[in-house]
């Protein structure tokens, strides 16, 4: 009952999306000749600091353009897009009652949410909402965590055919052109989606000159953090990620986030794609930004290096607060080594130090 109320209250507006979709390519026919400028994508897996890294990035408001979310949630056609434009002026000419009513409403957010992901309407957010019109986003697994559609859509590469994977992509290239056409086309797309890392390999061809940023970290630590991650929400559809289909589709998964981003770092010049490990991130943000700018060759002219700096200062050596234990999920560390076993010949040299020695001498070949 509670997924079909949900359904119900969900349909008309991805209705109207898709309508608005649908007009865009009568009012604006520049979509389907948008060029998108060296996007960036940072991918990886989950709880890894990629939402930090995407905030970071995205305070770069002179090089850098990213969808927010009452863009993605609200808004991923252009003509919604300049409604809601027309909108906010209006409230700020009317004293900003409607900004008001909207911070204090974000304010009310569970602490608990907030605390494994923050979250509201005017913060970057992932763009992959954008594809709900089209039952194209992986949060599906909320509803369906059991469907071969939502496993599809998160072994994007391998599961598809061509000419899905073909469609797949030209809807999202649809959504970043309509978001540049709005921002600026000559900004930096940046795009922040773990639930993406899948779509790597076909993202590198469809984009050519498209970049990438992939993070890693610990599989035991990220394993347990995503099963807590996402417990919340499927409880209110009556599902449990302790369930051990759900956790274990999920460990399955999230080891071939980390084969695919190991694949790529072997694959890819340093010019198109750097692998970074959490604990970098978290403590030296700001000498890990400045590196990984200088191998992918971005232009430094608009970066503000103080303020990305001052930035990185208030948040360095930030820990989450957020609690879980692999136990309560039905696993043991071991299944978490075992199912995140690699030879070492696809493991960048940089990452192997990384990497716990003893999984090698436990796990089967």
């Amino acid at each position: 009952m509670r997924r079909l109320l949900f359904l119900l209250l969900l349909l008309p507006l991805l209705v109207i999306h898709r309508l608005a979709l649908a007009m865009d390519h009568l009012l604006f026919p520049s979509i389907a000749r948008c060029e998108l400028n060296r996007p960036l994508f940072i991918v990886g897996l989950p709880r890894s600091g990629t939402t930090y890294l995407h905030r970071l990035l995205a305070s770069q408001q002179q090089v850098f353009t990213t969808m927010t979310g009452w863009e993605a949630l609200f808004a991923p056609a252009l003509c919604e897009k300049y409604c809601f434009l027309l909108l906010f002026r209006l409230d700020a000419h009317c004293g900003g009652l409607l900004a008001r009513l909207i911070a204090r409403m974000e304010r009310q957010l569970p602490s608990q949410s907030n605390s494994i992901h923050a979250a509201g309407l005017m913060l970057p957010e992932e763009d992959f909402i954008a594809l709900l019109p089209y039952d194209g986003c992986f949060l599906r697994f909320v509803l369906w965590p059991y469907a071969s559609h939502t496993w599809k859509l998160a072994y994007f590469s391998e599961q598809n055919s061509i000419k899905e994977k073909q469609r797949w992509l030209r809807i999202y290239r649809g959504i970043l052109a309509r978001h540049l056409i709005f921002r600026g086309l000559h900004l930096h797309y940046l795009s922040k989606n773990p639930s993406l890392t899948n779509w790597l390999p076909d993202l590198v061809e469809y984009f050519p000159n498209s970049q990438f940023i992939g993070l890693t970290r610990d599989p035991v630590a990220v394993v347990g953090s995503q099963l807590s991650a996402i417990q919340p929400s499927l409880r209110i559809f009556g599902h449990r990620s302790d369930d051990p289909l759900v956790a274990h589709a999920f460990l399955r998964l999230l080891s071939s986030y980390q084969r695919t981003l190991f694949e790529a770092a072997s694959a890819l010049p340093v010019q198109r794609f750097q692998l970074v490990h959490y604990e970098q991130l978290v403590l030296e943000p700001a000498q890990m930004i400045f590196r990984c700018r200088a191998n992918l060759a971005l232009d430094v002219a608009a970066w503000s290096d103080q303020a990305l700096e001052e930035l990185c200062h208030t948040t360095t050596g930030y820990r989450s607060h957020h609690q879980y234990a692999l136990a309560d999920y039905g696993l043991t560390e071991m299944d978490v080594q075992e199912a995140f076993y690699f030879p070492l010949m696809i493991i960048p040299e940089s990452m192997r130090t990384k990497i716990r020695e003893p999984i090698y001498a436990n796990c089967k070949t």
